[in-house]
């Protein structure tokens, strides 16, 4: 699952609401194959807070700080580099919020997916959230650090059961404190048919999981980031939208040769066979490099003898690797900490049902009806195919296929009410503000 495998997707979007958008993202892939063992794939979503545009200064500042930190430290642990990577993020913030009265107070949640050969890390503080959308089920590998869902905790009850409570008071983030606890879990196993979320709560508040699972598994990449985005504008835009989507294991990557193949079967074989083997099979290769130079200049016996060393090389070299991730493992976790938990908070099972496909039909409608009303410029040459697309689905029962004709119909409906809505001056902060000449 290394570059050529992972396929991701983002969009970022101020909303209806806001006059500038306080939401950073970043992605940061492995350049080669070692650094994709060592460290993998990164990818973050903050979401500022604090009046005068600083929170998005504040969200800026923590994605730049944790993707310039986390691929250089020392650490061969990736979740404590990430630990470490966020406690960096947060003094960089913190200090900057020291220096101004205009920045006291900022602060910024933080997100972040590592991907790794052995699996996927997550580190978070704040309410951003990661989801794991597999098969029929998501779930939410983040906490929310809010003051709902940490009374939720405290009571033993679902956070939707303390309705009194605001769900956007953030007890935790970076910045605003000295120091602060970051919350890092994994490895979580990945299947090739795992997506990974990642979003802010201007998406996750207003869109519910069972939509993002409905999304994510009927459209390609790009349509569902961007019918998320549409959806949270159709209800209410209240709050800057940001999202992250990862694919696992769809990239078409390049059939290894021959001679790559065998090493890596060598590498796998060592990992599962016991230390004797390698010790017999290094024997073996010895006794037929003996045997081969008794008949030196034959092209077979050259041939033998190039075989029986690569598998000899191979295999010892699996055998190292092992034997020092080992090692490392024991060193770096005490004994009580040997076992990395990766927790789900939240797992619902999800299917297409009558209740999906009418949210979104209704949706598509009541745009059809604005567009006609208030002359919106519309692609309809495009809309009518893929209106008539879910109408032919949902008679014949393709539950799955009338959602996604339905979403795209909506996201057709959504380019013309971009164009038709008049939206305030983006708001430039002032620290990025050219000086006027007189």
């Amino acid at each position: 699952m290394w570059k050529d495998e992972v396929a991701c997707f983002s969009r970022t979007d101020v909303g209806v609401k806001r006059s500038h958008n306080q939401d950073s993202h970043g992605v940061t892939l492995a350049r080669t194959e070692a650094a994709w063992s060592r460290r993998g794939h990164l990818f973050i979503v903050a979401d500022g807070m604090g009046a005068h545009a600083v929170g998005e200064l504040a969200s800026k500042m923590a994605v730049q700080s944790i993707e310039h930190t986390y691929p250089r430290l020392k650490e061969p642990n990736p979740a404590e580099a990430l630990r470490t990577a966020f406690a960096l993020a947060n003094e960089a913030v913190h200090t900057k919020g020291m220096q101004n009265l205009e920045f006291r107070g900022m602060g910024t949640t933080a997100t972040a997916l590592a991907m790794l050969p052995e699996g996927a890390y997550v580190c978070h503080v704040g309410d951003s959230r990661c989801y794991r959308i597999r098969h029929g089920v998501i779930e939410q590998l983040t906490f929310d650090h809010s003051l709902q869902w940490e009374l939720a905790r405290q009571r033993h009850v679902a956070p939707e059961e303390l309705g009194h409570i605001p769900s956007n008071v953030i007890v935790r983030s970076l910045g605003p404190q000295a120091e602060v606890k970051a919350d890092v879990s994994g490895p979580y196993p990945i299947d090739p048919a795992d997506r990974f979320l990642i979003c802010s709560d201007g998406l996750s508040g207003p869109v519910k999981d069972e939509e993002l699972w409905a999304a994510v598994s009927t459209l390609p990449g790009e349509e569902a980031c961007q019918f998320l985005v549409d959806l949270a504008n159709l209800r209410g835009g209240l709050d800057n939208i940001t999202l992250v989507l990862i694919e696992a294991g769809t990239g078409q990557a390049a059939a290894p040769s021959v001679w790559r193949r065998l090493l890596r079967s060598a590498y796998a074989l060592a990992a599962r066979a016991p230390s004797e083997w390698w010790w017999f099979l290094a024997g073996v290769a010895t006794a037929g490099v003996g045997a081969a130079l008794l008949r030196w200049g034959e092209l077979r016996y050259n041939i033998a003898i190039l075989i029986a060393a690569l598998i000899f090389f191979g295999v010892a070299f699996g055998v190292s690797v092992r034997r020092r991730k080992k090692l490392e493992a024991k060193r770096l976790l005490p004994e009580h900490e040997s076992r990395v938990e990766a927790p789900v908070h939240r797992s619902r099972n999800c299917s297409f049902d009558r209740a999906l496909i009418d949210m979104v039909a209704k949706e598509e409608q009541r745009l059809r009806e604005l567009a006609i009303e208030q002359s919106w410029r519309v692609a309809w040459d495009r809309l009518a195919p893929a209106h008539q697309k879910a109408e032919e689905s949902l008679a014949a029962g393709d539950l799955p296929s009338a959602f996604r004709e339905y979403c795209r119909a909506v996201s057709i409906l959504s380019v013309g009410l971009r164009k038709h809505q008049d939206k305030q001056e983006v708001l430039i902060p002032h620290w990025d503000r050219k000086p006027q000449l007189p």
